[in-house]
């Protein structure tokens, strides 16, 4: 309590100072003070303040500068994770893009395949139906193995961003934990 009436004694002494001191000719705002005076009052305050207050301070600009280190890890972790999961998209989407090409180049080459039996079935042999039989069948085949490609490269994409759907869930719990924390 002492210290607080002391700290309130100096501000009061420096109010009375600055109220008796002489105004500028230049403006009524401005007044005259003796630097010294004023700086020995300033330099008792200080010493009154209590170091529980001065621990406080000190305390509180750690806490600020904690925060704003946790901003700037929680907006790197982000900037880190988006960066990831594009990266990662765009080798999904490129390698989707592989095997529905390859898919097609396998139904373009099956197709042909086809188209020469066909020829050489029927110039070197007559019945027609067993042709037809035979042709339907490698379409079959070839549709049959062409949309199992598809359906790997779609199986693929899935898979690939559910891994990156729970690498972000786990970025973003890390982020909301060490903002718990703080």
């Amino acid at each position: 309590m002492d210290e607080k009436v002391i700290v309130t004694d100096l501000i009061a002494e420096i109010r009375s100072i600055l109220d008796s001191a002489s105004t500028s000719i230049l403006s009524s705002d401005t007044v005259k003070v003796n630097r010294n005076d004023i700086s020995e009052l300033l330099t008792e305050i200080e010493r009154s303040i209590p170091e529980d207050i001065v621990h406080a301070k000190r305390i509180n600009d750690e806490k600020d500068r904690i925060i704003e280190d946790a901003i700037t890890d929680k907006e790197r972790i982000l900037n880190d994770a988006r960066r990831d999961a594009q990266s990662l998209l765009d080798k999904a989407q490129e390698e989707v893009e592989r095997r529905y090409k390859e898919s097609d180049e396998d139904i373009e080459r099956l197709q042909e395949e086809n188209r020469r039996y066909l020829e050489e079935f029927y110039e070197n042999s007559g019945p027609i139906k067993e042709a037809r039989r035979r042709a339907d069948e490698m379409l079959q085949n070839a549709e049959a193995e062409s949309q199992e490609i598809r359906n790997s490269a779609v199986d693929y994409a899935t898979d690939v961003l559910e891994k990156l759907e729970i690498q972000l869930g786990n970025l973003l719990n890390e982020v909301m934990d060490n903002k718990a924390q703080l």
